[in-house]
């Protein structure tokens, strides 16, 4: 429906007309008269966020240096508006002592051969520990305040949407809490990653308040506002190495997404899934990302023995990097390579297990 309404809007596509033909101009001053061209009027592409409209121009070049070509197109006319001079001194009245940074500039590479610019729009830059983020919206004539305030809101949601919590989930038996340092610098980590206030001090208080004996779920949660603990009774039944059975994923993971690399409270997708295979009657779903490559389990990484030798998938693929996971390779690194796994493989497997530092080591069959 959202599409279908952008692709419709009357306003929409009259801004990217004039925006086109700005651009048009543009490339005109540096490019031999005749070689600009419109491959593409009227595009619609979806990003995590927002529909954007666009359009695609190209141009022959000879003898245009970069000292040419960069003033050339920069500022875009699609930040400006038209005329582009004459609207520039009016921004430059309206933000008289503000700090725009990089915000609406232009960001990239270059070499003898090619240049690679984007506008800096929807671009976060951190400087002494706080984050800038620029987002804007396109004014004219024709604009609702209210709906340019809510694109604009919607543009400037990925730097407002809250940090994740993290977590860590360990095996707590008879007071003692299986891998807690591995476990603690992970968190760590993660912490000044996503610049969440940690506190060993927290952390070894909240193993401190453990039960001393009995076999617990032991979950550490920690958000900006602390650091919290909980313990849930575990049976045995649940991390013995008993046979389990798996099952592929209904749907692949996006290699490139960030939160796959540290253990949020974002688990939703890994929930769903794992409540999705052990209604199919199965332990585990196994997965993969985009490129067909076996990532992991839900709740566990995974080892695969292939033509007599061991691997686990690499951290690239877009896993996390589990504390058991890594204790395996820290006590059997000579024994045990790290290789990408793909789907096609599968069938050739001699061995799979399920690793993770809460339910041990177990077998699995597909």
């Amino acid at each position: 429906r959202l599409r279908r309404a952008l692709l419709n809007s009357d306003k929409d596509r009259a801004e990217l007309a004039m925006i086109t033909d700005l651009l048009r101009n543009d490339l005109g001053r540096i490019a031999p008269f005749g070689s600009v061209q419109l491959e593409s009027a009227l595009e619609l592409q979806s990003f995590s966020y927002v529909h954007q409209l666009i359009s695609r121009i190209k141009a022959r070049l000879s003898h245009a240096s970069m000292r040419r070509i960069i003033p050339s197109l920069f500022p875009s006319g699609s930040v400006t508006g038209a005329p582009r001079k004459e609207t520039m001194k009016i921004i430059a009245q309206l933000e008289s002592g503000t700090y725009r940074g990089i915000y609406t500039g232009a960001m990239g590479y270059g070499t003898s051969e090619k240049i690679q610019c984007n506008v800096a729009i929807r671009t976060a830059s951190i400087h002494a520990g706080k984050l800038r983020y620029g987002a804007g919206s396109g004014i004219t004539i024709d604009s609702d305040a209210s709906l340019e305030w809510q694109e604009l809101l919607w543009k400037a949601r990925p730097a407002l949407v809250e940090k994740p919590g993290l977590i860590e989930t360990m095996l707590l038996r008879n007071g003692t809490v299986r891998n807690a340092d591995r476990h603690m610098r992970r968190l760590e980590r993660s912490a000044k990653k996503f610049s969440i206030p940690f506190s060993r001090k927290d952390w070894h208080r909240a193993l401190h308040e453990c039960p001393g004996w009995g076999q617990y779920r032991l979950r550490i949660h920690l958000t900006k506002d602390g650091l919290e603990s909980t313990c849930t009774p575990m049976p045995e039944a649940t991390i013995e190495k008993r046979g389990c059975k798996v099952i592929l994923a209904s749907r692949p993971m996006n290699s490139r997404d960030p939160w796959l690399l540290h253990k949020v409270d974002r688990r939703g997708i890994y929930n769903g899934l794992l409540d999705w295979a052990r209604s199919q009657g199965y332990d585990e779903a196994l997965l993969f990302n985009e490129r067909k490559e076996i990532t992991e389990g839900c709740i566990s990484n995974i080892f695969y023995q292939l033509d007599g030798r061991w691997f686990t998938p690499p951290i690239r693929c877009g896993l996390l990097p589990g504390v058991g996971r890594q204790k395996l390779l820290d006590r059997f690194g000579k024994h045990i390579g790290t290789r990408k796994l793909l789907l096609s493989e599968l069938p050739e497997l001699q061995r799979l297990l399920l690793v993770s530092s809460l339910r041990g080591v177990r077998e699995a069959t597909i």
